[in-house]
């Protein structure tokens, strides 16, 4: 958001605001997955193992990268049940407003604003009620 005025994008206070919680609502679904994931493990070697496993993957097939349009059936099929997809798809979104044309940001928005925060929801609900459980499980 710092470097946002050296490549041209306007962000007013209300997508700053809306950024915010975005970034806090995946900070959440990704910390609950990482909590669900160590809650686990026996060693800390093997969290690391399987956290680094399980997140670059992740983050590479977002769009984060790469548009996620015309990708083979695999990938588009791994992007649709990845977390991250729906959290940079409405970061895109609300950071590119006003700085862009209309057309350009059909082309770039994979899934409407509210499909993408409802996704975002249910994963959240789905990794933070088990990670809860089992943390505080004692074995």
């Amino acid at each position: 958001m710092i470097f946002a005025p050296l490549l041209g994008i306007r962000l007013g206070l209300d997508q700053l605001a809306m950024l915010i919680g975005l970034m806090l609502l995946l900070a959440v679904v990704l910390t609950s997955l990482g909590v669900l994931i160590a809650a686990r493990q026996k060693t800390m070697e093997g969290f690391h193992t399987i956290i680094n496993f399980v997140m670059l993957p992740m983050f590479f097939l977002s769009g984060a990268f790469f548009p996620l349009t015309g990708v083979p059936l695999w990938m588009d099929l791994l992007s649709k049940i990845n977390p991250v997809t729906y959290g940079v798809d409405p970061l895109r979104q609300v950071a590119l407003q006003g700085s862009l044309p209309a057309q350009f940001m059909d082309l770039v928005r994979l899934y409407p604003l509210a499909t993408d925060v409802a996704v975002i929801l249910a994963f959240c609900v789905l990794f933070l009620v088990p990670a809860i459980l089992l943390f505080g499980r004692r074995d």
